[in-house]
């Protein structure tokens, strides 16, 4: 329950870093045509890069914190048994679906 909570908004922070770096202004783009006068009365007197850099690192901070939840409950279920990272076997002879391989006299050489 607890890890999949965790992964929704891990994946939610990894989607809105994405798009809150899409938005923000490019080196020249105050002088462009998007922006202006007009543009700072949204976010504030200094602009919208001021904002949305913070949010970029508050969504940042989430998002690293997010990843060693993630790494610390993968590493609990690892050591019980149960984690990600564990592969049960089950061997039980031979496979009735795959075909007998030749024996190596079998096989032709040149």
């Amino acid at each position: 329950m607890l890890e999949g909570l965790v992964l929704v908004i891990h994946i939610l922070m990894a989607c809105l870093i994405v798009i809150l770096v899409l938005l923000q202004p490019g080196q020249g783009a105050h002088v462009g045509a998007g922006g202006g006068a007009g543009a700072g009365s949204l976010f504030g007197s200094r602009g919208a890069g001021s904002f949305l850099t913070r949010m970029t690192t508050v969504f940042a901070i989430v998002f690293f914190a997010t990843s060693l939840v993630l790494a610390h409950l993968n590493a609990k279920a690892v050591k019980n048994g149960s984690g990600v990272g564990t592969v049960k076997e089950e061997i039980s002879g031979p496979n009735p679906e795959i075909p007998n391989t030749p024996n190596r006299k079998d096989i032709p050489t040149l």
